[in-house]
């Protein structure tokens, strides 16, 4: 048991060291933790804050139609996945839209608070939840596209797993003190965790841009050697040092030719 047990120890060691000094993992794991911790407390937290606003709007006998809403909710899910689609297949620098769906998301729900907290209508509620489903169904995509550029096959299980450490806890803490927050200071809690993605977002793209200077410098001085290598090789090869071989007797048997007879 031992014996099988070592290389998946082995395995999980391996991938939390790379896990700890790579960053770009460190704010790949953030980034999905904060995001996806924000969508369950939107999950639990959007029906009773419709119900609030449905019987503030219509009087207490008004009831919420909850199936319509979700079937709307997945309209959207589909209208931000169909959105990321058209926009990864337009060629489209997709880094700068990642980080504007993630503020846009922070700032619906933080939207979405300030309704919840003022009273205000029903329509301008429905309006933010709307938005942030439609940045729900943009995330995933993104997300699996991430993933793929950036965790290694090898530890992708592990590093999954390592990722879901932080979501369950932060997830855990808010649902544990849902009663003293209530539904508008859940959804304050949600879109200052949006916003701590976007800003992981914006720390990750100066990180891949870092390494892309990186990468650059290092592909031009591959180049120049590659090249120094070739000028040497093509200055000494056996053809060009008989070429000037030849043209050098040429011009050698030209001169004594030439020369005047003593």
């Amino acid at each position: 048991m031992t014996s099988k047990r070592h290389p998946k120890r082995q395995q999980c060691a391996t991938a939390s060291k790379l896990y700890g000094k790579t960053k770009k993992l460190l704010m790949l794991g953030a980034i999905q933790s904060l995001f996806e911790g924000s969508m369950y407390i939107f999950v639990s937290q959007w029906p009773p804050a419709m119900a609030v606003a449905v019987t503030r709007a219509y009087g207490k006998g008004a009831s919420v139609p909850f199936g319509s809403v979700f079937s709307c909710f997945m309209a959207c899910c589909m209208i931000g996945s169909s959105i990321f689609v058209s926009t990864s297949k337009s060629g489209i620098f997709l880094e700068r839209h990642k980080t504007k769906m993630l503020m846009l998301a922070a700032a619906s729900l933080a939207f979405a608070t300030c309704i919840i907290g003022t009273n205000s209508e029903i329509y301008g509620l429905v309006l933010a939840l709307f938005v942030f489903e439609a940045c729900v169904g943009f995330y995933f995509p993104m997300m699996g596209t991430m993933r793929g550029k950036f965790l290694p096959d090898s530890h992708r299980s592990v590093i999954m797993s390592i990722y879901g450490i932080p979501l369950n806890v932060f997830v855990v803490t808010v649902f544990l003190l849902m009663g003293q927050l209530g539904s508008s200071g859940a959804f304050g809690v949600a879109s200052v965790a949006l916003s701590l993605s976007s800003i992981c977002m914006l720390y990750l793209r100066r990180v891949r841009k870092r390494e892309a200077i990186q990468n650059l410098e290092m592909i031009r001085i591959a180049f120049r050697q590659q090249c120094n290598v070739r000028m040497f090789t093509n200055a000494v090869s056996p053809p060009r040092l008989q070429r000037r071989e030849s043209i050098t007797m040429q011009i050698f048997q030209q001169l004594r030719i030439d020369l005047p007879a003593c």
